[in-house]
Order: structure tokens, then sequence, then C-alpha cells
């Protein structure tokens, strides 16, 4: 199994967030069938508990990887009056979306809203602003699985054991997040 260490990167992006004076954090989720999704989700629970900060429910959205589900629950949530200083999204499609849908409020980012995300896309850096963001290390992951794959075939044996990679993703700052006033 070769796969990015996203437990780590989820406590990263909310450490990250409260090293900003951000005590308000949302967080916008992919699926949780997604392995992803679930350390992301339990590495930001876990920095925000080890913090004493509040996990409020309604700053939780439920993208599920849709477009069109992250921006109608983020609208929903912006009518309320009621929004976190910060996000921290599971991609960087739905970050772009949620940055969109802010701006589009007439909510700035990051001087209101700070956001952070996962993958480094290759639209992350040409956004407005530009979207701070973990690197998923596809290239590094594939090389790994193609060499681990290729030694067992060149070995000529049959192995059972599970081999297990965990790929460090790091942090690409750019301008989407911001110190709390």
């Amino acid at each position: 199994l070769v796969n990015s260490m996203d437990y780590e990167a989820g406590r990263q992006a909310t450490e990250y967030l409260i090293s900003l004076g951000h005590r308000q954090i949302g967080f916008i989720s992919g699926r949780f069938t997604n392995y992803s999704t679930f350390e992301r989700w339990r590495g930001y629970l876990e920095i925000m508990k080890k913090h004493s900060l509040e996990i409020k429910k309604e700053f939780f959205i439920r993208g599920d990887y849709l477009l069109y589900k992250t921006e109608m629950e983020l609208n929903k949530l912006i009518k309320t009056g009621n929004l976190p200083t910060a996000f921290v999204v599971c991609n960087d499609d739905m970050a772009l979306i949620t940055i969109n849908v802010l701006k589009s409020n007439g909510i700035k980012v990051p001087d209101d809203v700070s956001v952070i995300s996962f993958d480094n896309n290759s639209l992350s850096e040409y956004s407005s602003p530009p979207l701070t963001t973990f690197k998923l290390p596809v290239y590094e992951m594939s090389e790994r699985a193609f060499n681990i794959i290729t030694k067992l075939i060149d070995s000529g044996k049959y192995q059972e054991k599970t081999f297990i990679y965990n790929m460090p993703m790091p942090l690409i700052h750019r301008e989407s997040c911001k110190a709390v006033k």
C-alpha cells in the first residue's frame, strides 16, 4: 500500500490555521468512504480537541468531492451570517469553489476567511488568491508503487506480506491564508 500522509496533513493544516490565530475553523469534507477524507478529518479533530477548540457542527460541510454540493451547502451557511474564520477543505477543487462562493457573496479570502486545502492541483497556484495547499505526492507514490511491483515480479516470489509506505505531503504556502486581525 502506497499512500499520502493524510492524517498528518490534516493535523498540520489545522495547526497552521491555529498558529495564524484562527479559533473557529470549519471543515469541508469529501466522501467518508474515501481514506484520505477520513484521515484528514481525523487529523483536524485531534488538533481542534488538543487546543480545546469548539467543533461546531454548523461549520462542517459535507461536500463529498462534488462541486455543486459544496457550493450549495456553503451558500446555506453564508445565509446564516455565522461563518468560521477559516476552512480546512479536503481537496483543491472544492477549495476553489469555496473561494469563488465566498467572493461572490462579498466575503474576502483571506481577509475575512482563510482557506487551506490538499492536492496542489494545476489550478491552485492560479486561483485568486493563489491557494495554500498540501502537495499530494502523486509522482513519488506512483514511482514507489511501480518499484515495489517490479521487485516482486523480478524476484519471482509471491509475498503475502503487506508493505505500507506513507509519503509526506509538503505544505505549499500561497496567499489564501492570513493571520486573524
